[in-house]
């Protein structure tokens, strides 16, 4: 009878926090993670395609500091990036390491950035790294991760790095739990990603020179998540972007296709 009675109450409540997917954490532990994005920006100029690549390697540091504030921080940071011709660049990050990114993360991986370290201009030429953490975790279900259930979700950002430029993003995720595996002697589910996505961004540049580029596409990949652990273990994305670079000046406009490849990994450090 009372075997009975307990399965009815359990029945009558809410799935339990234990069954209900969650980052986790705890004070005084420090996730460290590996990150590594390779790209391919390529420009139909009217002398022929220009290509740009680049490479980003990191590895980050993240502790809670109180309730879902976070900081952040890179121990380690490579940029480079080449274009046409002999133009390479490999800009010195030593003054950003260490220097915190402050954040708020929920339990579903939603996070908001409230503070983020000086980017000198010879970094933000290559890339953006206020906007590191903005697609950085998966954002997780209300329910128990079951191999089968599926969720989406929405981010928007309109957030520009410099005070002149303008940024807006739109990334619709949606997910699907694949199976079940085993990370680390542990539990674990391995999740497919499916992202569309649209960037719009300018700039303006000296002389009156003014850049505007726009972006559209699709992302694929996986993510494993460790629901015991409430940890994000790793994660695998390639995306393909396609648009139009546009230059104005006070002597004309140009305007010209552009697309942008690029792979993506994350990592966690045992």
């Amino acid at each position: 009878m009372r075997i009975v009675v307990l399965a009815a109450l359990l029945a009558a409540v809410p799935a339990r926090a234990q069954d209900r997917p969650a980052y986790r954490f705890p004070p005084g532990d420090t996730l460290h993670y590996s990150e590594r994005t390779d790209g391919r920006v390529t420009i139909e100029t009217p002398n022929g395609p220009a290509q740009v690549t680049s490479e980003h390697v990191a590895t980050i540091g993240i502790t809670r500091t109180a309730g879902d504030t976070a900081r952040a921080w890179y121990e380690s940071l490579l940029l480079r990036s080449a274009g046409p011709g002999a133009q390479r660049k490999e800009p010195d990050t030593e003054g950003l390491l260490r220097a915190p990114f402050m954040l708020s993360i929920s339990d579903r991986g939603i996070v908001r950035l409230h503070a983020f370290p000086h980017t000198p201009e010879s970094i933000a030429e290559i890339t953006d790294l206020t906007r590191q953490f903005d697609d950085f975790f998966i954002t997780l279900p209300a329910t128990t991760l079951k191999p089968g259930l599926t969720w989406s979700d929405t981010l928007f950002s309109t957030r520009p790095s410099r005070p002149r430029d303008t940024f807006s993003s739109r990334h619709v995720r949606s997910y699907r739990v694949e199976r079940d595996t085993v990370v680390a002697g542990g539990p674990a589910v391995i999740i497919r990603l499916d992202q569309t996505l649209q960037l719009d961004a300018s700039s303006p540049l000296e002389d009156g020179v003014a850049v505007h580029s726009t972006l559209e596409g699709t992302e694929t990949g996986t993510a494993i998540f460790a629901p015991t652990r409430g940890r994000l273990v790793a994660r695998k994305r390639t995306g393909s972007l396609r648009g139009m670079f546009r230059m104005t000046s006070p002597s004309g406009r140009a305007e010209m296709p552009q697309s942008y490849d690029y792979t993506s990994t994350l990592s966690l450090a045992p």
